[in-house]
């Protein structure tokens, strides 16, 4: 097997989108564990995307899954970074967070930052300065990379999403 030289490995982990489709790992509608591979519609996406991004999407095409694991990439690759994802109900938080954990627990192990705590919404990694979580409001907080689930399904979204911005 060809081995990548240490200039070529910083090369591929400079690159976003290689990292999106190479370290992290999600979990199969049929229960399978297997590495992230952006679908067509993904790819454009990510293609197209710009720092404020509205996606009007249909169903099942792995939005949520691609955007939390981004989330998560953002959070490692950015030190002194708080990541939110806003949950449009309560017990949606942990069902969402549990892709973010899922990704980081399966990253190749010298990719993978201590975490300083871990808990049910929450990692934080104190060498990085760096956290990411799930909630249902991110008020009172600076937040500096944002990813809001199902906004047409959260309640008074309008005026949620001013507190929030």
């Amino acid at each position: 097997m060809n081995q990548l030289t240490e200039q070529q490995a910083m090369e591929k982990l400079g690159d976003r989108i290689w990292r999106l489709s190479h370290l992290y790992k999600i979990k199969t509608k049929d229960k399978k564990l297997v590495t992230l591979k952006p679908n067509l519609a993904q790819m454009h996406y990510l293609a197209e995307e710009t720092d404020r991004d509205m996606i009007l999407k249909a169903r099942q095409l792995g939005f949520s899954t691609l955007k939390l694991v981004e989330q998560l990439d953002y959070t490692l690759f950015n030190r002194n970074t708080s990541s939110a994802v806003i949950a449009h109900l309560r017990d949606k938080v942990q069902v969402l967070f549990e892709i973010v954990r899922l990704a980081y627990e399966n990253l190749p192990p010298a990719l993978r930052p201590r975490a300083g705590f871990d808990n049910r919404n929450e990692i934080y990694f104190p060498d990085l300065n760096s956290k990411i979580y799930v909630a249902t409001d991110t008020r009172g907080e600076t937040v500096h990379n944002l990813h809001v689930s199902e906004l047409a399904y959260v309640e008074r979204a309008e005026e949620k999403m001013l507190g929030i911005l």
